[in-house]
């Protein structure tokens, strides 16, 4: 199953297969957004306009992943960041826990 993580929520995204998922990320990295750029935007609300989005870290254990991506956007004339977390497991709370306990190990400030 992949999930959004998004303002402190887990939304599932059953259109989304993993295999697309990992296809895309080994062409470009900063591509996976695209795929779930839609269901961001239903979050924000419709009138936001995403302006600019950054890759931050991915996370593996096993066919598990995880990637963060921060996103500024726009709504209501005013800006935002938030970071979006996508991710690919049975039990994506565990998976989070971990991403966070080894973040400061496997991520590179941006």
């Amino acid at each position: 199953m992949i999930w959004i993580y998004i303002f402190d929520k887990f939304i599932p995204v059953s259109e989304l297969k993993y295999e697309d998922v990992l296809k895309t990320f080994d062409e470009d990295e900063s591509k996976v957004f695209k795929l779930i750029k839609g269901k961001v935007i239903e979050v924000l609300g419709f009138d936001a306009k995403i302006l600019q989005v950054n890759h931050y870290c991915s996370y593996v254990k096993g066919s598990e992943f995880l990637i963060e991506y921060f996103v500024k956007y726009e709504k209501s004339h005013e800006e935002g960041i938030v970071g979006i977390k996508i991710i690919h497991s049975e039990n994506p709370i565990q998976l989070l826990r971990e991403y966070y306990e080894n973040e400061k190990s496997i991520c590179v400030e941006v």
